[in-house]
């Protein structure tokens, strides 16, 4: 049976006392407060979602009609007029019986002429975090609120497959060797294996921080983190040393395929990586302690040092 969206509702006075019930532009005790709005009061229903639009949060938010505003107030304080009899559901995949393998446009607004955000291939795995009415009409088709990849936003209900569990539908067709954590522009930026694994024992997102808001940047930090307390294997790989001076515990840097420098937590730092990068007198390996990669291995070398040409000749003679 498919999620019906409840139509309308009651402020419970029961629930609010006197004080009436804060409408606010997003979906957590965070967002900006646009009214509030007074105890009894009836509303229309034009969507749902999950708190701050985390696929994991399990308490809801109704977005709601209340005079010139359309936003949104804690599910908890309202008396619906009829209650859902199926949940809202978590997760989904694209239904290729029904796109007809064209795919399924991501929209930024729940209707046809809204932005084109991506259209997400056959078997594309999202995570359902809220649902609304087309045009946030009271009586508009069900269009679902996703998280595809790095991207939120909105498709059509009847062309995806949903489930009520985590993990019951998501299985990539061909999965990638890791078990991924977090679809970071999926398919683009990250291998993922099934959804379906709840303890992960590796996972690799590549470049975690392009293409995405800062919001949405820290959401994946922030999950991964969690894997990683988890006792999940966490590796990030990225040209950015802000990022892994703040995220990692510990960082290799690499050169042509060759580990050129390994940094423990302890002396890890945005300075330290970029001095690992570039290299020159007095910097990276040369100015520490020998460690195991220091050792005289032809293969490991900088190719500066392979082919007989010291850095501060090749430094010159560039300058």
């Amino acid at each position: 049976m498919p999620y019906a969206l409840p139509s309308t509702a009651t402020i419970d006075a029961g629930k609010t006392g006197s004080q009436g019930l804060n409408l606010r532009d997003a979906p957590g005790a965070t967002g900006r407060r646009l009214a509030t709005m007074p105890v009894n009061t009836r509303l229309t229903i034009v969507g749902v979602a999950r708190q701050g639009f985390n696929p994991g949060a399990a308490a809801l938010w109704y977005q709601v009609r209340y005079l010139r505003h359309i936003g949104f107030c804690a599910a908890g304080f309202l008396s619906l007029d009829a209650e859902p009899t199926v949940p809202l559901p978590v997760t989904a995949t694209v239904d290729p019986q029904k796109t007809g393998g064209m795919g399924l446009n991501l929209r930024a607004m729940p209707e046809a002429n809204g932005k084109l955000l991506a259209t997400m291939p056959e078997n594309a795995p999202v995570q359902i975090v809220g649902a609304a009415r087309e045009g946030f009409a009271a009586d508009g088709a069900l269009w679902y609120h996703v998280q595809f990849g790095a991207q939120r936003g909105y498709c059509l209900s009847g062309f995806v497959v949903t489930a009520s569990m985590p993990g019951s539908v998501l299985t990539p067709t061909t999965p990638g060797p890791f078990v991924g954590v977090w679809p970071v522009d999926f398919p683009q930026r990250v291998i993922t294996a099934p959804f379906n694994q709840p303890r992960p024992s590796f996972s690799s997102p590549v470049k975690a921080h392009e293409g995405v808001d800062v919001r949405a940047r820290f959401d994946i930090y922030e999950a991964l983190r969690a894997k990683a307390a988890e006792g999940t294997a966490v590796m990030v790989k990225s040209s950015d040393p802000i990022e892994l001076s703040g995220f990692c515990d510990r960082v290799v840097v690499m050169s042509r395929g060759q580990i050129i420098d390994e940094i423990q937590k302890a002396d890890l730092s945005e300075q330290r990586i970029i001095e690992a990068i570039v290299g020159g007198v007095g910097f990276g390996l040369r100015s520490r302690t020998p460690s195991r990669y220091d050792r005289p291995n032809d293969s490991l070398a900088p190719a500066a040092q392979r082919s007989g040409v010291s850095r501060s000749n090749r430094e010159e003679a560039s300058s």
